[in-house]
């Protein structure tokens, strides 16, 4: 996994030039996600950076977002921030914290903010986000994290009782 340093720029180098053409598009959205990193870890001014996320988050793929998360903390931090300022930015939130590489501890609080509001868990979720949102859940249990409440549409699952739930779409 490449990671880059709080600090460091990506791709700059007094002895290194990087010129990269990718004709996959899943490529360029790495690639995209580096200079995304660039732009929020120079950034301090938390105005600044939530005019830049709300201006490209709907226009750029969502890889290169969860890319950056996965690159570096800080820019992490403040798109996961962001997410969770907005209406229904759960989600997309969820997904980008399991991204960030290391240890759980860096994001339990996060865990915690997104805990108490309602989790839901629905067939119409993709099976990587209800995959995500149970990696969320487990996240939350093994810190001793209150879970507010928890809404289940219960046509994902063959058993479901108050303490207790099968899965039945979804595997690990």
């Amino acid at each position: 996994m490449y990671d880059i340093a709080d600090g460091q720029t990506p791709g700059k180098s007094d002895k290194m030039k990087i010129e990269v053409r990718f004709y996959h598009k899943l490529f360029c959205e790495w690639f995209a996600s580096f200079r995304v990193v660039d732009i929020l870890c120079k950034v301090e001014d938390s105005l600044t950076w939530n005019q830049f996320l709300g201006r490209w988050i709907h226009l750029i793929s969502r890889y290169v977002f969860r890319f950056a998360c996965g690159l570096n903390s800080t820019a992490g931090k403040k798109i996961i921030e962001y997410l969770k300022s907005k209406k229904d930015g759960d989600k997309f939130a969820i997904l980008c914290i399991l991204e960030q590489s290391g240890n759980v501890e860096g994001i339990v609080d996060t865990v915690k903010e997104l805990c108490s509001r309602r989790v839901k868990i629905s067939k119409e979720h993709s099976k990587l986000l209800q995959r995500s949102t149970i990696q969320l859940l487990q996240i939350a249990s093994s810190h001793e994290v209150s879970i507010t409440f928890t809404y289940f549409v219960t046509h994902s699952f063959e058993m479901l009782t108050e303490k207790h739930f099968t899965l039945d779409d979804i595997s690990f």
